[in-house]
Protein backbone atom coordinates (compact mmCIF):
# COMPACT_ATOMS: atom_id res chain seq x y z
CA UNK A 1 0.00 0.00 0.00
CA UNK A 2 1.45 3.34 -1.32
CA UNK A 3 2.62 5.60 1.91
CA UNK A 4 2.14 9.46 2.14
CA UNK A 5 5.42 10.31 -0.14
CA UNK A 6 4.59 8.14 -2.66
CA UNK A 7 1.23 9.32 -2.81
CA UNK A 8 2.36 12.98 -2.91
CA UNK A 9 5.08 11.87 -5.97
CA UNK A 10 2.36 10.00 -8.14
CA UNK A 11 0.02 12.73 -7.83
CA UNK A 12 2.81 15.66 -8.80
CA UNK A 13 3.52 13.11 -11.80
CA UNK A 14 -0.01 12.82 -12.40
CA UNK A 15 -0.61 16.43 -12.70
CA UNK A 16 2.80 17.28 -14.62
CA UNK A 17 1.21 14.71 -17.27
CA UNK A 18 -1.89 17.16 -17.86
CA UNK A 19 0.08 20.26 -18.33
CA UNK A 20 1.91 18.15 -20.84
CA UNK A 21 -0.85 17.29 -22.21
CA UNK A 22 -2.31 20.82 -22.65
CA UNK A 23 1.44 21.79 -24.09
CA UNK A 24 1.21 19.17 -26.79
CA UNK A 25 -2.15 20.15 -27.62
CA UNK A 26 -1.80 21.88 -30.76
CA UNK A 27 0.47 19.31 -31.99
CA UNK A 28 -2.00 17.26 -34.33
CA UNK A 29 -1.71 14.40 -32.43
CA UNK A 30 -4.46 15.72 -29.97
CA UNK A 31 -7.39 13.13 -31.14
CA UNK A 32 -4.78 10.13 -31.15
CA UNK A 33 -4.00 11.17 -27.64
CA UNK A 34 -7.68 11.86 -26.67
CA UNK A 35 -8.42 8.67 -27.57
CA UNK A 36 -5.74 6.81 -25.51
CA UNK A 37 -6.67 8.83 -22.89
CA UNK A 38 -10.58 7.87 -22.62
CA UNK A 39 -9.05 4.25 -23.19
CA UNK A 40 -6.74 4.59 -20.11
CA UNK A 41 -9.54 5.95 -18.06
CA UNK A 42 -11.89 2.83 -19.29
CA UNK A 43 -9.32 0.64 -17.92
CA UNK A 44 -8.20 2.07 -15.09
CA UNK A 45 -12.00 1.91 -14.06
CA UNK A 46 -12.23 -1.97 -15.24
CA UNK A 47 -9.30 -2.06 -12.98
CA UNK A 48 -10.21 -0.71 -9.94
CA UNK A 49 -14.41 0.16 -10.14
CA UNK A 50 -15.75 3.15 -9.97
CA UNK A 51 -15.11 3.81 -5.72
CA UNK A 52 -11.67 3.46 -4.83
CA UNK A 53 -9.02 4.81 -2.54
CA UNK A 54 -6.30 6.69 -3.95
CA UNK A 55 -3.92 4.82 -2.35
CA UNK A 56 -5.47 1.77 -4.56
CA UNK A 57 -5.06 4.00 -7.94
CA UNK A 58 -0.82 4.66 -6.66
CA UNK A 59 -0.30 0.92 -6.65
CA UNK A 60 -1.99 0.73 -9.63
CA UNK A 61 0.22 3.26 -11.41
CA UNK A 62 3.06 1.12 -10.44
CA UNK A 63 2.56 -1.68 -12.92
CA UNK A 64 1.01 0.84 -15.67
CA UNK A 65 3.44 1.26 -18.47
CA UNK A 66 3.04 -2.19 -19.10
CA UNK A 67 -0.71 -1.95 -19.88
CA UNK A 68 -0.88 1.43 -21.09
CA UNK A 69 2.09 0.09 -23.74
CA UNK A 70 -0.15 -2.93 -24.95
CA UNK A 71 -2.90 -0.60 -25.24
CA UNK A 72 -1.19 2.55 -26.88
CA UNK A 73 -0.05 0.25 -29.56
CA UNK A 74 -3.21 -1.17 -30.37
CA UNK A 75 -5.10 1.75 -30.70
CA UNK A 76 -2.63 3.97 -32.21
CA UNK A 77 -0.37 1.50 -34.24
CA UNK A 78 0.60 4.07 -36.45
CA UNK A 79 1.28 6.83 -33.72
CA UNK A 80 4.25 6.11 -31.49
CA UNK A 81 4.70 9.92 -30.71
CA UNK A 82 1.24 9.60 -29.05
CA UNK A 83 2.02 6.69 -26.85
CA UNK A 84 4.45 8.72 -24.40
CA UNK A 85 2.94 7.73 -21.10
CA UNK A 86 4.56 10.86 -19.00
CA UNK A 87 2.01 12.59 -21.20
CA UNK A 88 -0.93 10.60 -21.71
CA UNK A 89 -0.78 7.80 -18.95
CA UNK A 90 -0.06 10.39 -16.30
CA UNK A 91 -2.98 12.89 -17.73
CA UNK A 92 -5.27 9.76 -17.23
CA UNK A 93 -4.08 8.92 -13.75
CA UNK A 94 -4.87 12.59 -12.66
CA UNK A 95 -8.20 12.77 -14.32
CA UNK A 96 -9.66 9.47 -12.72
CA UNK A 97 -7.73 10.82 -9.24
CA UNK A 98 -10.67 13.17 -8.76
CA UNK A 99 -13.23 10.33 -8.51
CA UNK A 100 -11.42 8.98 -5.64
CA UNK A 101 -13.39 8.50 -2.79
CA UNK A 102 -10.85 10.19 -0.43
CA UNK A 103 -9.82 12.51 -3.37
CA UNK A 104 -10.83 15.71 -1.55
CA UNK A 105 -9.16 15.02 1.59
CA UNK A 106 -5.56 14.03 -0.05
CA UNK A 107 -4.38 17.21 -1.17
Amino acid sequence: MADAHALATARFQWEEGLRRLEARAGDGLGPVRRRLLDACRDELRRRLGMTFPLTALVDEYEGAQTWFLALAQELAPGHPDAWDSAVVLDAAFAQFARQASDAGRAR
